[in-house]
């Protein structure tokens, strides 16, 4: 049945219904409210980006509704008049041309390492979006190849007797990487390096597992598999006696049982300088990198909308880096180890910006690009060198 004209003067009002409202209504209060409150989140968040992070993903909630309220004219008109009038083609061009726009403005170009530079560029202002890699649709998957590979271990795995191994047999120098997936996304710097030096690298990391033998806790209980990991990693490392070991984990692990502060944070260090202390053989020096920053939005979606503005994206310093990292001060305890802290190359004097050199740094609020990690290789091997001429 075709819906009331309301325009006529002989309807004073419409029938009452029962049940859903059929396609071919030319109203639908529920529907447009929700594209009302789409572009009511959008104004929020260029009013306040802070009020509302999220706010950008209501460009994307519009569009959708918008393209389902044609679809539905588009569908009375074909049943009711066996065609499609020249407007409601322009309808569907009018919406689908600007989500192609919409995406297309943040397709990044292929890798040029002529144009995407990375930390090289710290400090200088982000161009547009429009030729950065990767790509914000693609950025979440650009993961370490140790990842790729499998050789990160989910949070049930206890067992590492048979870590991931790259390069050479017979290598000079075998390096061990441990740590959570922070650890792990060091680990595109770290294969460049290893290429260029003729190192072996031994992978040993767990997500959210620091390397520390303190018990950290996962879901509101003792995270036993990480705490029966790290014990067997150390037999492990006993057995591969490595020249150098590398351990870098997320400043925000916990002890099981206690909350974020001063005392959760001296109790991990505590435990770290048991663990390094016991994994490292007397003449094996411990590297240990310092956690990088972390966002308070999705930076991802963040950039897909703000093409224009990628500062818009920007974290300060002081929200980035705002927790303390519980490895600066194991460090101090344990004589062979050493620290080496990249973050001036992440972020520049009070912000950690979301591009830098044409590279996006963040593939999510807290993990590094595959990319941006493999371009800091140099850096990372001029400052381990710096360090272990000091142990």
């Amino acid at each position: 049945m075709r819906s009331p004209d309301f325009s006529s003067p002989q309807v004073v009002a419409a029938p009452e219904r029962s049940g859903a409202r059929g396609l071919g209504s030319r109203f639908r209060p529920e529907v447009q409210g929700l594209r009302a409150v789409a572009v009511l989140l959008v104004l929020v968040y260029h009013l306040n980006p802070e009020l509302l992070p999220g706010g950008y993903v209501g460009v994307d909630v519009f569009f959708v509704i918008s393209g389902f309220l044609i679809t539905s004219l588009l569908l009375r008109e074909v049943r009711e008049h066996d065609r499609v009038s020249l407007a409601g083609i322009l309808s569907v061009a009018a919406v689908t041309t600007a989500a192609l726009v919409r995406v297309d403005g943040f397709q990044a170009s292929d890798f040029d390492p002529a144009v995407h530079v990375g930390p090289a560029a710290i400090g200088l202002p982000a161009l547009e979006g429009a030729c950065m890699y990767p790509s914000p649709v693609g950025a979440e998957d650009d993961t370490p190849q140790a990842v790729d590979d499998g050789c990160h271990a989910g949070f049930a795995k206890r067992d590492p007797s048979d870590p991931c191994v790259y390069g050479p047999e017979g290598a000079d120098t075998t390096v061990a990487l441990t740590g959570d997936s922070h650890g792990t996304q060091w680990f595109p710097a770290l294969y460049g390096l290893a290429g260029e030096r003729g190192w072996r690298i031994a992978v040993f990391n767990k997500s959210a597992c620091a390397f520390t033998a303190t018990d950290v806790g996962r879901d509101g209980a003792t995270y036993q598999e990480c705490s029966d990991w790290n014990q067997a990693v150390v037999d492990e490392l006993h057995a591969l006696d490595p020249d150098l070991l590398v351990t870098s984990s997320s400043a925000a692990g916990t002890p099981d049982g206690l909350e974020p502060g001063p005392e959760a944070r001296d109790t991990m260090a505590a435990g770290m300088v048991e663990l390094w202390e016991r994994a490292a053989e007397a003449d094996t020096p411990v590297l240990v990198i310092r956690d990088t920053p972390r966002t308070t939005t999705d930076v991802l979606d963040c950039l897909a909308a703000n093409t224009h503005d990628l500062a818009a994206c920007d974290q300060p310093v002081s929200s980035a880096l705002r927790l303390d990292d519980p490895q600066e001060l194991a460090v101090r305890e344990v004589a062979k180890a050493e620290l080496v802290d990249l973050n001036d190359l992440i972020c520049a004097e009070d912000t950690c910006p979301a591009v830098v050199g044409d590279v996006v740094v963040y593939r999510d609020t807290h993990h590094l690009t595959e990319t941006y990690a493999r371009l800091l290789a140099d850096d990372l091997g001029d400052r381990m060198d710096e360090a272990l001429a000091r142990t």
